[in-house]
């Protein structure tokens, strides 16, 4: 529920003041609004609870949209039933407001009162009333098993319990989907409310950034609320990892020099060696780097490149240098991956 306290009449500290009309003044009237708004689970059940120094005998209330394509309407004292009492009550609207009387969006509350001995106010802006889908996203993926390079289905659907109450979620059509720790990967649902996702493990940035479980999030706009769906634990399977045709220049290094490698790297897909495109190739030095000395304020590594359509990769490591061994890798992060098993060379 949307929760504001807003003060009408006298002022009084910590409270907004605002102004009355001239019969309002008349009588020692004060109005807070104590909320304003409706639960995300009936969002079509709006209800204004409002405290007074002067007995209320009812309330009208006009939603003004935000937006200019979503109108506005008027809700008399008729529509709202009361609870409590008229110096400390709450108005609920006897009918949740449906899709046919409103369209989805968000609207500006604002809220007239009539006092039982005669005289009205009126309180602007009183509170927004969130007239928007809330969903839920159920997400499963196929297979939930799987090794760098194979092709993962993240799929599912999107419901929401739409504003009249219905107790059968129905479908949100053309909300964008978004696969959480990948970078671009998206879709949008359907107008069943489905969705599917094919990706490439640790491809293209695809499961790049590998964690287990995995979900998927539901972006808001204007009609929808943001949601996160369930998560799947998934494994991944390691593969080899081949590194081919190293060389390194120069073959003896001077100080303060540094070191350049070249090669080839490949991993195992099915007994083919396939090479490893456009993947980051990291060296890290088995020592300590800055133990050199002049070498204070150098970067200690590890140091990346990526490969190319052939697997290939040219990685400069900067000078000075001290005698040490350089362990190669690919993935991101470089400690932890779980993509390849210790690499090799042929």
């Amino acid at each position: 529920m949307n929760i504001g306290r807003i003060t009408a009449g006298l002022v009084v500290a910590g409270a907004v003041a605002l102004g009355l009309p001239a019969a309002a003044q008349a009588a020692p009237g004060q109005i807070t609004v104590e909320s304003a708004g409706s639960p995300s689970t009936n969002v079509g059940l709006l209800s204004v609870s409002l405290a007074s120094t002067t007995a209320i005998a009812g309330i009208s209330v006009d939603l003004v949209g935000q937006s200019p394509t979503t109108g506005s309407l008027s809700l008399p004292d008729t529509a709202f039933t009361m609870t409590g009492t008229g110096t400390n009550g709450t108005w609920t609207v006897t009918s949740p407001i449906t899709t046919s009387l409103l369209a989805l969006g968000s609207y500006t509350i604002n809220v007239t009162v009539t006092y039982q001995g005669g005289g009205t106010a009126s309180v602007s802006d009183a509170g927004t009333l969130a007239f928007i889908l809330y969903p839920t996203i159920t997400l499963s993926v196929n297979p939930t098993t799987f090794s760098f390079g194979d092709t993962v289905t993240l799929s599912g659907t999107d419901l929401a319990v739409y504003p009249d109450g219905s107790t059968t979620p129905a479908a949100v059509s053309g909300q964008t989907i978004e696969f959480l720790g990948s970078n671009g990967f998206s879709t949008t649902t359907g107008t069943d409310g489905a969705f599917s996702l094919k990706v490439q493990a640790g491809i293209g940035q695809a499961l790049t950034m590998y964690k287990s479980p995995l979900d998927v999030a539901g972006v808001a706009d204007s009609t929808t609320a943001a949601a996160t769906s369930n998560q799947v634990a998934v494994t991944v399977v390691p593969v080899a990892l081949q590194f081919s045709d190293l060389s390194r220049s120069p073959a003896t290094v001077g100080y303060p020099g540094g070191v350049t490698i070249s090669g080839a790297a490949s991993y195992d897909s099915g007994g083919i060696w396939v090479a490893l495109d456009d993947q980051g190739i990291m060296a890290s030095a088995k020592g300590d780097y800055l133990s050199c000395r002049g070498c204070s304020g150098k970067t200690p590594g590890p140091w990346a490149v990526g490969t190319d359509i052939n697997g290939v990769f040219t990685l400069t490591i900067p000078g000075p240098i001290g005698s040490d061994t350089y362990t190669l890798g690919a993935g991101v992060p470089f400690d932890g991956t779980p993509w390849f098993t210790a690499s090799s060379t042929n």
